[in-house]
């Protein structure tokens, strides 16, 4: 997933960036980056761990100049496990004497593909397709301008691409035709901002009336000279927007696309009551990303009470989806949660949790609960069962890792420790979709039925 935000002709532009980078922390927590350009002098500092432990006002003083660009990471390329410093966003190369970054959220398929033919002489730096993008932006642009440039490589790579592209007084904003992942922008003082999430923007005071998306294929540059709007014909596309960034990752405080987060996650939940209605004593929400979906779940539901204290999260230990590897998701989900007992004690408890992907917090929650003393364990998915791997930006790479790829309901329940386990539906989040009046059509459902929209990296296995 990743977020990227940048700021150009605001005065001390890395504490913008710094700010909308912690309204966006959701969506990375293993790394950060910011880098800014003083005239033509490139700062840039790169850490571990999220932007409130690490970017404090000393290290802001060392990244001066009115552009900046960042990123938060959440690895999905090259090895996720691997601390490697240099493969922090933004990337940076010099090219033409003076400095060209990159910001990239999403993940492009065809990365092979280009190392064998137009990249064949790069000495790579990283593992990462990030990097084929901007290799072939410095290729292309011996000759053109830097828009034009993009253009003709955007018309080259596949996949998802929601990006800033930074070099001395130039800001660039680039969504890919599929709109796959967010991507906003706005006006801010005298200069322009964006970022991944409107919650971003709303950090550094941006009102949701002054914001406009990126839209699809579209290429803002944004400098003293005012904003310059590109449109890529990519011919006949679809938007695709992921479902999965209002289901779970995105920000409930944020609007993706035409949804306001916060009133699907609610809509969704009540839609799920009408379609699952279950006896319970109490209605609990996996904290955090799934509370907003209990109270939907709750209205609906009316003679059960929602208390979404019963289970309370430790903030300081992250996202478990999102750690590098299994042992450390293991590690994190026990950690991340503690419980009222005396709430839990004999009750029958009906859970709502946004989705299960591998199973783990699942499978540690119910047996806390369990051994809290809870008479019964009702589990109920929003989502329906995630059966595909993401291959544009969600850390999900193979069907071994997806429990539903290779388990029916019963075995899942069975295997999570739950008394009963319902899912939701590709046609229930039709309903609601369609009842914000958007076309459901216009958002990517390949991780629950795997109609992919784009061609899969080599070495996956064409759906039948």
């Amino acid at each position: 997933m990743c977020g990227v935000a940048g700021a150009i002709g605001i005065p001390n532009a890395a504490v913008s960036v710094r700010m909308m980078m912690h309204g966006q922390q959701n969506r990375g927590e293993r790394a950060c980056g910011i880098l800014s350009i003083d005239n033509t002098i490139k700062h840039h500092e790169r850490f571990f761990g999220t932007v409130s432990d690490n970017f404090d006002d000393e290290v802001l003083t060392r990244l001066p100049g009115d552009l900046a660009i960042g990123h938060n990471r959440y690895p999905t390329a090259g090895d996720r496990t691997k601390k490697d410093l240099a493969s922090i966003q933004p990337l940076a190369f010099r090219h033409h004497r003076q400095v060209l970054a990159i910001g990239h959220n999403g993940n492009f398929t065809n990365k092979e593909e280009l190392e064998d033919s137009d990249l064949r002489e790069v000495a790579w730096k990283t593992e990462l397709d990030t990097e084929a993008f901007l290799q072939l932006i410095i290729k292309e642009n011996a000759n053109t301008d830097l828009i034009e440039s993009v253009k003709t490589v955007m018309m080259k790579m596949r996949g998802s691409c929601s990006a800033v592209i930074a070099r001395p007084r130039e800001l660039i904003a680039v969504c890919d035709p599929y709109a796959n992942r967010p991507l906003i922008w706005a006006r801010k003082d005298r200069g322009f901002v964006v970022a991944s999430e409107s919650s971003a923007l709303g950090a550094i005071g941006v009102l949701h009336s002054e914001m406009c998306e990126v839209e699809p294929g579209e290429i803002i540059s944004f400098s003293a000279n005012g904003m310059r709007k590109e449109k890529v014909n990519f011919g006949n596309t679809h938007c695709q927007h992921c479902i999965f960034e209002p289901i779970y990752f995105g920000n409930p405080h944020s609007r993706q696309r035409g949804l306001k987060i916060k009133d699907f996650r609610r809509a969704l939940g009540a839609e799920i009551a009408r379609q699952f209605p279950i006896e319970a004593d109490v209605i609990v929400g996996v904290p955090d990303s799934a509370l907003l979906h209990a109270q939907g779940y709750a209205s609906v539901a009316k003679h059960i009470p929602l208390d979404n204290e019963i289970i309370n999260r430790r903030h300081n230990t992250g996202r478990s989806f999102t750690q590098p590897g299994q042992a450390k998701r293991e590690k994190v989900a026990e950690e991340k949660s503690s419980y009222d007992s005396e709430e839990i004690d004999g009750k029958s408890i009906l859970l709502v949790d946004d989705s299960i992907v591998r199973g783990t917090t699942m499978r540690k929650i119910v047996a806390a609960l369990r051994a809290r003393g809870a008479k019964a364990i009702h589990v109920v998915i929003m989502a329906p069962q995630i059966i595909k791997p993401c291959h544009t930006g969600i850390d999900t790479p193979t069907e071994e890792e997806l429990i539903a790829s290779h388990k029916s309901v019963d075995e899942i329940c069975l295997e999570i420790g739950a008394d009963s386990l319902g899912f939701g539906s590709v046609e229930i989040l039709r309903t609601v979709v369609e009842s914000f009046d958007l076309d459901f059509e216009n958002f990517c459902k390949a991780c629950f039925d795997g109609s992919y929209w784009h061609d899969l990296p080599p070495g996956i296995p064409t759906q039948e």
